[in-house]
């Protein structure tokens, strides 16, 4: 698969760390591109989008809660 087809979905990229933001269930097609392409993987690690989101209204409850 062509890198433009991974890049699409790219959050972060940096020499240590590669963040994607995509449907997890495609993790293993993009963790055999990668190590195809000489990569070596040391972990993958899926973070669903619920428990971001659980975070991010808790975070913003608790702030505004301080606020008053």
């Amino acid at each position: 698969m062509a890198l433009s087809a991974w890049a699409q979905y790219a959050d972060h990229v940096s020499r240590e760390r590669l963040v994607f933001r995509m449907n997890p269930t495609r993790i293993p097609d993009l963790n055999k591109w990668l190590v195809e392409a000489g990569a070596q993987v040391q972990s993958i690690s899926s973070k669903h989008s619920f428990e971001t989101y659980f975070l991010n209204i808790t975070s913003d409850a608790t702030a505004a809660h301080r606020a008053i």
